[in-house]
């Protein structure tokens, strides 16, 4: 999106021509947007600033002037969520609208900051994002532990019983996840997520690609979280890029995934030019997220050591390029952990997780 304001003493900051598309609840309901703007003062550019913007009177009421709303319909996911986009066009703001944490304009229309340059403005208005990113990554852990858990019970009817989980309660235990978001944070599970949704459907056969057995829309409605809030890739480059400039710790590397960001850092500064591939890239985050979960592991601990090395050797064989080492898959530690993330029974819908669904199913109409 590209959208400049002008201030002057004489008149109130206006917005030219702009658009921003996949906007949430933009259709019908908002009624005022928080808008990311490049604010131009005098003719001098000031960086990046959000803005206060009024969008309609009232939900369901038709924009205010000098806004469009436009539908970003027909989607691949996520159906109930009425996305859209917003055009502006010469929308007049008061000056109230500048937000004004950092920065503002007096009634004589003078700028002032406290953030030294346009560079760190822009920092500063790309940290609102974290806050965004925190939301894909509950809900991608909430719809990867619904997934395995109906997996888990769908694999009862086709062999041993499923686990006794708290069917009836809504307690819950959760798999220890960090609260690190942003661009190493973002990609790893996004992907990682979607792996599981993906190894769910498959191991349920057909039964997995029913919709009303929630897995194959979970993966639907979770895709556009690899795009959401920033794409994955890029991201993972940002990540790269700053790990290539700048080690992580001077000290020796003490665990896996701190031996492998110190080899890549080493391997992309011994080049001439300081680049880095894709691969590479996708492998940092991997480590970053590793590192943090053990971190948060040996922090507070909810599972067993002998399953969290199992965890870690697996997730390092396979994201990791790690040597393969035999896994204790002992039947209390599966147990173990499908009660440990079974989710509350309020989110669980799909019919296969009963224990007479498959002749239901294969009963003639």
């Amino acid at each position: 999106m590209r959208c400049s304001t002008t201030a002057t003493p004489s008149r109130s900051p206006a917005t030219n021509a702009a658009c921003k598309f996949w906007i949430g609840n933009i259709k019908h309901a908002a009624t005022v947007g928080m808008v990311l703007a490049r604010l131009v003062v005098d003719g001098q550019e000031q960086g990046h600033h959000w803005f206060r913007v009024p969008l309609r009177a009232k939900e369901n009421e038709p924009p205010l002037p000098g806004i469009t709303i436009l539908s970003s319909d027909p989607k691949g996911g996520i159906q109930a969520h009425q996305v859209g986009g917003a055009r502006f066009t010469g929308v007049r703001l008061p000056r109230e609208a500048l937000m004004a944490r950092y920065s503002r304009i007096d009634a004589d229309g003078r700028f002032s900051s406290t953030l030294p340059d346009a560079n760190a403005r822009f920092v500063r208005s790309i940290e609102t994002f974290v806050q965004e990113r925190v939301f894909p990554l509950s809900a991608g852990a909430r719809a990867a532990e619904l997934a395995a858990h109906l997996t888990w019970r769908f694999a009862g009817h086709r062999g041993d019983p499923p686990v006794a989980g708290p069917k009836g309660s809504s307690e819950r235990t959760t798999v220890p996840r960090p609260a690190v978001p942003g661009p190493a944070a973002l990609p790893r599970a996004s992907w990682l997520v979607l792996d599981v949704l993906a190894a769910c459907r498959e191991m349920c056969g057909s039964q997995g690609f029913h919709s009303h057995n929630q897995i194959v829309t979970l993966r639907t409605d979770f895709e556009v979280n690899v795009t959401f809030a920033g794409d994955n890739s890029v991201m993972a480059y940002q990540v790269a890029r700053n790990a290539a400039r700048s080690p992580a710790f001077a000290r020796p590397a003490r665990t896996l995934a701190e031996r492998v960001e110190q080899d890549l850092g080493e391997l992309w500064r011994g080049r001439p030019d300081g680049s880095f591939t894709h691969d590479e890239a996708v492998t940092l985050v991997h480590a970053r997220m590793l590192g943090l979960i053990m971190s948060e592991h040996d922090s507070d601990p909810q599972v067993p050591q002998p399953i969290m090395d199992d965890l870690v050797a697996d997730f390092a064989v396979h994201r990791l390029g790690a040597v393969h080492r035999p896994l204790s898959a002992e039947r209390e530690k599966i147990d173990f952990l499908a009660e440990l993330l079974a989710p509350v029974p309020e989110i669980v819908s799909a019919p296969m997780v009963d224990d007479g669904y498959l002749a239901a199913f294969s009963r003639p109409a």
